[in-house]
């Protein structure tokens, strides 16, 4: 018997490679004793152990509040969560964030920072548009960027930030070739 064919696969799978961020957390999960500083873990004596025990006693104390836990959301996050972010927003910056023209419908909760960049990225960008970016940058973003299909040209930064007239000289190419548009 041969072997089954496997299913092929669209050109934005194709695109995609393994994000080097797997690599990093399998090597710190198998080695407890490893401090890497890309992976981007979390120091594990600092996670809130007991109080997410207390508040998930709280939770499901009661069977129908446990009920509602536990079933599906919207994919944007709970209105609720949603509406107390602003909230927060609102405690920090000093003032209402109805004055920025924002409101509870403008916050999506993501499980982290690569669901969101790629979801901010998948709304906003075409394949074969270009983005700027700082180098050095956020490297699971890039990855993100070159599998919806974008054009990712790093400049390198000096001590205000990216270098402005990289910036220039890269936008003036662009605007020669007339793909400006597309940046």
């Amino acid at each position: 018997m041969s072997a089954p064919t496997p299913l092929p696969l669209s050109t934005k799978a194709r695109r995609t490679a393994d994000s080097p961020i797997n690599a990093l957390i399998a090597a710190k999960l198998a080695n407890p004793d490893l401090v890497n500083f890309a992976a981007g873990l979390v120091d594990e004596p600092t996670l809130p152990v007991a109080e997410v025990r207390e508040i998930t006693k709280r939770i499901f104390a009661d069977e129908r509040h446990g009920q509602r836990a536990l079933q599906y959301g919207t994919a944007i996050g709970l209105r609720a969560l949603r509406e107390e972010l602003v909230a927060h927003l609102e405690r920090l910056d000093g003032q209402k964030v109805g004055d920025l023209g924002l409101s509870a419908d403008d916050v999506l909760v993501s499980t982290g920072s690569q669901q969101a960049l790629y979801l901010i990225a998948d709304v906003l960008l075409n394949p074969g548009d270009i983005v700027i970016t700082a180098n050095p940058s956020y490297f699971v973003f890039t990855g993100a960027l070159q599998s919806l299909g974008a054009r990712v040209h790093a400049v390198p930064m000096d001590d205000d930030g990216m270098d402005v007239d990289a910036v220039e000289r890269l936008l003036e190419g662009f605007r020669k070739s007339g793909e400006l548009a597309r940046v």
